[in-house]
Protein backbone atom coordinates (compact mmCIF):
# COMPACT_ATOMS: atom_id res chain seq x y z
CA UNK A 1 0.00 0.00 0.00
CA UNK A 2 0.51 3.48 -0.48
CA UNK A 3 1.00 6.33 2.14
CA UNK A 4 -0.73 9.55 3.04
CA UNK A 5 1.21 12.92 3.46
CA UNK A 6 -0.69 15.21 5.72
CA UNK A 7 -1.40 18.85 4.02
CA UNK A 8 -2.57 21.27 6.18
CA UNK A 9 -5.85 22.91 5.58
CA UNK A 10 -5.53 26.76 4.40
CA UNK A 11 -7.85 28.18 7.01
CA UNK A 12 -8.71 31.54 4.73
CA UNK A 13 -10.52 29.17 2.00
CA UNK A 14 -12.27 27.02 4.70
CA UNK A 15 -16.02 27.62 4.62
CA UNK A 16 -19.13 26.38 6.63
CA UNK A 17 -21.86 24.05 5.34
CA UNK A 18 -24.58 26.11 5.36
CA UNK A 19 -26.89 24.51 8.24
CA UNK A 20 -29.76 21.38 7.53
CA UNK A 21 -33.26 22.21 7.91
CA UNK A 22 -35.99 19.58 8.68
CA UNK A 23 -37.59 20.21 5.19
CA UNK A 24 -33.80 19.37 3.40
CA UNK A 25 -35.16 15.49 4.14
CA UNK A 26 -37.97 15.66 1.48
CA UNK A 27 -37.14 13.20 -0.91
CA UNK A 28 -36.97 14.31 -4.62
CA UNK A 29 -37.84 11.18 -6.39
CA UNK A 30 -37.00 12.33 -10.10
CA UNK A 31 -33.44 11.97 -8.89
CA UNK A 32 -31.09 9.05 -9.99
CA UNK A 33 -30.54 5.78 -7.50
CA UNK A 34 -27.16 6.61 -6.74
CA UNK A 35 -28.30 10.71 -6.05
CA UNK A 36 -30.92 9.49 -3.23
CA UNK A 37 -28.71 6.82 -1.81
CA UNK A 38 -26.42 9.67 -0.85
CA UNK A 39 -28.89 11.73 -0.03
CA UNK A 40 -30.87 9.22 2.21
CA UNK A 41 -27.48 8.06 4.11
CA UNK A 42 -26.32 11.71 4.50
CA UNK A 43 -29.23 12.77 6.21
CA UNK A 44 -29.40 9.97 9.21
CA UNK A 45 -29.94 10.53 11.47
CA UNK A 46 -30.70 13.89 11.57
CA UNK A 47 -33.22 15.58 9.81
CA UNK A 48 -33.60 12.26 7.66
CA UNK A 49 -34.60 11.47 4.44
CA UNK A 50 -38.45 11.43 4.13
CA UNK A 51 -41.18 10.88 1.95
CA UNK A 52 -44.90 10.70 1.97
CA UNK A 53 -47.17 7.71 1.04
CA UNK A 54 -51.52 8.05 1.61
CA UNK A 55 -51.04 11.15 3.54
CA UNK A 56 -48.56 10.09 6.11
CA UNK A 57 -44.52 10.71 6.69
CA UNK A 58 -42.28 7.98 5.97
CA UNK A 59 -38.75 8.18 7.35
CA UNK A 60 -35.79 6.41 4.90
CA UNK A 61 -32.94 5.22 6.11
CA UNK A 62 -30.29 2.36 5.12
CA UNK A 63 -30.86 2.20 1.32
CA UNK A 64 -30.02 -0.28 -1.14
CA UNK A 65 -29.48 -0.16 -5.14
CA UNK A 66 -30.45 -3.02 -6.64
CA UNK A 67 -29.62 -4.18 -10.63
CA UNK A 68 -32.14 -2.99 -12.88
CA UNK A 69 -33.58 -6.53 -13.67
CA UNK A 70 -34.07 -7.42 -10.22
CA UNK A 71 -37.81 -5.33 -10.10
CA UNK A 72 -40.65 -6.96 -11.79
CA UNK A 73 -43.40 -5.18 -13.17
CA UNK A 74 -46.53 -6.96 -13.08
CA UNK A 75 -47.98 -3.95 -15.81
CA UNK A 76 -49.31 -5.11 -18.75
CA UNK A 77 -50.51 -3.35 -22.03
CA UNK A 78 -54.37 -2.89 -21.85
CA UNK A 79 -55.95 -5.47 -24.12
Amino acid sequence: GGSLVPVKQDDAQACLAPLLKKEDGLVDWFKSAEQLSCLIRGLDPWPSAFTTLAGKRLRLFSPEIVADNSCQSNVTEPG
